[in-house]
């Protein structure tokens, strides 16, 4: 018998892209997390690696080859109080994707029927304001799992092609 670490598969958004932007949300914190600039730095080679952010329950992880040189790597996860990060250098792209795992337990979706339905969204540019309609130039593909025990959904991947600014949106 398998058994998935991060639980059910319950849903699959699969990617989309738009030049002219995809109306989303961004998500935001649940009150109880602590809005605060947290980031995580690290040499990333072919061989892969991961960093993380434990205090917004952020993973992101680079499988062999996904670089072709040695990289420094920062993710930073803003203050905002929204689910986003901004992950640099901009523009680096991959030769494989990379997985990001987030966790939503800290988030405002949680609990809600909003968390099967949440996604990665890609900002080709830093906004002043995350709060109202937003839009974005692409919905990476995001995979939720669920509790297996209670159906809840838990933890979203999402895979990523290139780097900038990311946050968790529902539309």
């Amino acid at each position: 018998m398998v058994v998935n670490v991060l639980g059910d598969v319950i849903h699959v958004i699969g990617f989309q892209s738009n030049p002219n932007g995809i109306p989303v949300n961004a998500v935001k914190w649940a009150p109880s997390h602590v809005n605060s600039v947290r980031s995580a730095s690290a040499t990333i080679g072919v061989n892969g690696g991961s960093l993380s952010i434990p205090g917004s329950d952020f993973t992101i992880t680079f499988p062999y080859g996904a670089l072709s040189q040695s990289t420094n790597i920062t993710i930073t996860s803003d203050a905002s109080g929204y689910v986003s990060y901004d992950m640099q250098p901009h523009g680096l792209t991959f030769r494989r994707p990379v997985i990001v795992t987030q966790r939503l337990r800290n988030t405002a979706v949680y609990g809600t029927p909003l968390a099967s339905n949440a996604f990665c969204a890609f900002f080709a540019k830093d906004l002043l304001d995350l709060g109202g309609i937003l839009k974005a130039l692409e919905i990476e593909t995001t995979t939720i799992f669920a509790n297996p025990n209670t159906g809840q959904p838990e933890v979203e991947t999402w895979l990523l092609n290139h780097f900038s600014r990311y946050m968790l949106a529902s539309g």
